[in-house]
């Protein structure tokens, strides 16, 4: 790639960078004291024998002129377009490996924010909050002191993330998850419901379940067996069931129980809200575990009001919005944005 136009040097690089496996830019020094202006072989006048004579670049113990160049000029810029179309679409794990394959034309601090990203988005809680302190960035990156939001908070963004994906099998099967602790903090922390005061403990194991009880639940909420009764009227027992494990249905109907009491009247639009996601819940997480069947927009449509995935993923950014309160804060729900935000800032910055 040494002689030729600039084009043509371009072109040859970028070859080479696309295909290592196949080509390899060398280039070819001048020989040493040489200004490189050797007039040129004329056929008509020259005897290629005496111009082999004078090459001694084959000779042995000659030096050899030939050197692959490492191309950073060409590469970096290749490489760090990748990465960002990775990050853009939530793909960290890519996104790092190839930061790991070309990690000399890039910061330390990309490294590790791509690698907070990945861990923090697959819910590696502790590994993540791990890699933000080696940043020095563990105020920043959890704007969210309480770990009951943090943790809501946080499954939101990767359900979030999985319905921007268009993985709605994964997104489907955390549907269940989300509605039974946003219940949960619903029931607990604005309605002043614990879950020990309608519920006993049995451990299995190496587990410890909740089950609902019925005198403890009937003597914290006055009036629930007979709604429960009502809204559980179409089971085969006619009624609804005690002492089975807590779930998001059970959870969400006491929850929209004591939204008709004074004070929790508020909170009535959002119980009926997650009511709709139990029911969804129930609907597709059979088939999203179960069978190869890909849960689609369709699917979802059909059993959330002909809404798709995406008024699904607003509707719990509204509901968890109403029961933070005060504690809200919105920079903890665009969390990845700034994560990328930063990614890019340090890859342009490669002294870190």
């Amino acid at each position: 790639i040494t002689s030729g136009t600039p084009q043509l040097e371009t072109a040859l690089c970028m070859i080479a960078i696309a295909d290592p496996e196949h080509y390899t830019a060398i280039q070819v020094v001048s020989p040493e004291r040489s200004a490189n202006k050797a007039p040129m072989f004329n056929p008509k006048r020259d005897l290629i024998e005496e111009w082999f004579e004078t090459d001694v670049d084959n000779e042995e113990g000659s030096p050899s002129r030939c050197h692959a160049p490492r191309l950073l000029n060409f590469k970096r810029p290749m490489v760090q377009f990748q990465i960002q179309s990775l990050i853009e679409n939530y793909d960290y794990s890519g996104a790092l490996l190839l930061y790991q394959e070309n990690r000399e034309n890039f910061s330390e601090r990309t490294g590790l924010l791509l690698e907070h990203a990945r861990r923090r988005l697959n819910l590696e809680h502790k590994e993540a909050e791990q890699t933000a302190v080696k940043l020095d960035m563990k105020e920043e990156l959890y704007p969210i002191r309480r770990s009951d939001i943090a943790q809501l908070t946080e499954f939101y963004n990767s359900m979030r993330i999985k319905q921007v994906r268009g993985e709605l099998n994964d997104f489907s099967m955390r549907l269940e998850i989300m509605t039974l602790y946003t219940g949960r903090y619903l029931m607990e922390k604005c309605m002043r419901v614990r879950l020990e005061d309608v519920t006993v403990g049995r451990s299995l194991k190496n587990s410890h379940i909740m089950y609902l009880d019925r005198d403890k639940c009937t003597g914290k909420i006055p009036g629930i067996q007979e709604y429960l009764d009502e809204q559980f009227s179409d089971k085969k027992s006619g009624r609804f069931e005690w002492g089975k494990p807590v779930n998001a249905l059970s959870i969400v109907h006491i929850v929209k129980f004591l939204s008709t009491q004074p004070g929790n009247e508020k909170y009535r639009q959002a119980a009926d809200e997650m009511i709709r996601w139990a029911a969804l819940s129930g609907q597709v997480r059979n088939p999203a575990a179960h069978t190869i069947v890909a849960i689609t927009d369709e699917i979802i449509r059909e059993s959330y009001d002909n809404k798709n995935s995406a008024a699904l993923v607003k509707s719990i950014y509204t509901v968890l919005k109403q029961a933070f309160g005060s504690q809200w804060k919105e920079e903890a729900f665009e969390i990845y944005g700034r994560i990328n935000f930063m990614i890019k800032q340090a890859m342009e910055n490669h002294d870190g």
